[in-house]
């Protein structure tokens, strides 16, 4: 038995017209659900970074920054809640806290940085950024 191609398309519509498109479920096009799910995640994004206090670069605000850091035994990370330091300027400054406590001083454990001047010396810190996380640390 044969069916002509007529009856296939009036077969095939009757399935669909079973089945709800998006516009049924949601009222909205398949457009319009990617965008809203594209600005979600966009809003989602935004939040995380507002409370981890970081902006594009590892940039962030002076309020950003709740309390000071000793900069003798902080973690990386928490160097990149200070202005200018960014991910990999504080894993800088980190190893080279690690490898000049190594060095062979006068045998005593003094802390590697005495005042914010002394990070200065890490590659990547200059004046201008001395002077921005001065008031964000504390040596103790």
């Amino acid at each position: 038995m044969t069916t002509s191609c007529r009856e296939n398309d009036a077969a095939s519509e009757n399935e669909a017209a079973k089945i709800p498109g998006p516009d049924a479920v949601t009222g909205m096009s398949i457009d319009s659900q990617a965008m809203t799910l594209s600005a979600l995640a966009l809003v989602i994004m935004a939040a995380q970074a507002v409370h981890l206090g970081v902006n594009r670069g590892g940039r962030t605000t002076t309020e950003t920054v709740c309390s000071t850091i000793d900069p003798n035994q902080a973690p990386w990370y928490e160097f990149t809640a200070l202005p200018r330091i960014g991910e990999s300027l504080a894993r800088r400054i980190t190893a080279y806290r690690t490898e000049a406590a190594r060095r062979p001083d006068d045998g005593a454990q003094s802390p590697v940085f005495h005042s914010a001047a002394d990070l200065d010396d890490v590659r990547g810190i200059g004046p201008k950024t001395v002077l921005r996380i001065a008031p964000h640390l504390r040596f103790d």
